[in-house]
């Protein structure tokens, strides 16, 4: 038995048009995405800071 394709189709009659649901959705995840970026790059500056302060011979407790 073959794998038959699943057809979408918009809810719109143009398939250029985005809903403002949609929007709202892509904007919640682009804000979720960033925060996770933000909080990488400041593990990583945390992170930096440690390797300088190890390779400075400095204690880390």
């Amino acid at each position: 038995m073959a794998v038959q394709p699943i057809k979408c189709e918009r809810k719109k009659s143009s398939p250029d048009m985005i809903s403002k649901l949609e929007i709202l959705e892509l904007q919640n995840s682009l804000s979720k995405l960033q925060k996770h970026v933000d909080r990488l790059e400041r593990r990583q500056d945390s992170t930096t800071e440690l390797v300088e302060r190890l390779a400075r011979g400095e204690c880390i407790a």
